[in-house]
């Protein structure tokens, strides 16, 4: 293992557009269709099977989820949700960083982690885009699997996952210095901003709705 400065070597250039994305352009009617069974086999399409596979990952969270509040409330659901973000942020950087052959991460191995983990995970995670410069990482999103995706009528759990999932990548990484929620959809935010410091951070222009920081 070695540490970050020798990814320099390779320079990545951010997926900055999620237009072509399979199942990114479905309409809400064909959405529909889908999900209550009114599609012949026949008539489905690659697009169609994505988009349906990737609501079945959020939809079996959200059913698991549903199950933990009937037996043990609100309050437990919750925190298996915390602890099912921290274990998944650290142990995906760590086999991240692994495959990177390094022990420390950068900004530029942190764009292109995020971009790879929301591209494989269907078109409302695929919305995510990132960008980075020598000192940090920016991931904005419009939607997302664990919020927009939801099922209908589903308290979001978003916030109560991705708050310990970014402790999780803190604890992953020991470059990371703060990781900020500059807004949140599951705060009633109209989109999604989360920057990843690795250098020292700078002001952000309001204030963020979480933060993480190395102690």
């Amino acid at each position: 293992m070695s540490d970050s400065p020798s990814q320099a070597r390779h320079d990545y250039v951010p997926t900055l557009s999620t237009r072509f994305y399979p199942g990114a352009t479905l309409s809400d009617e064909r959405k529909r269709q889908i999900l209550d069974y009114e599609l012949e086999l026949d008539e489905v399409t690659v697009d169609d099977i994505l988009f349906n596979t990737a609501a079945a990952y959020t939809g079996t969270f959200y059913a698991v989820v549903a199950l933990i509040e009937e037996r043990w409330g609100k309050d437990e659901a919750r925190d298996i949700a915390r602890e099912l973000g921290a274990r998944n942020g650290k142990r995906n950087l760590e086999k991240w960083l692994a495959r990177h052959g390094v022990d420390r991460g950068s900004p530029m191995l942190m764009s292109k982690f995020q971009d790879f983990q929301h591209g494989m995970r269907g078109p409302d995670h695929a919305n995510a885009t990132s960008e980075y410069d020598e000192q940090r990482t920016r991931v904005c999103r419009t939607r997302c699997g664990w919020h927009t995706g939801r099922p209908e009528g589903a308290e979001s759990y978003c916030r109560h996952f991705s708050e310990t999932a970014i402790a999780g990548y803190g604890a992953a990484d020991e470059s990371l210095q703060e990781i900020r929620v500059v807004r949140c959809m599951s705060w009633g935010d109209g989109d999604c901003e989360h920057e990843f410091w690795y250098g020292t951070p700078q002001p952000c222009g309001q204030d963020p709705r979480h933060i993480w920081q190395r102690s």
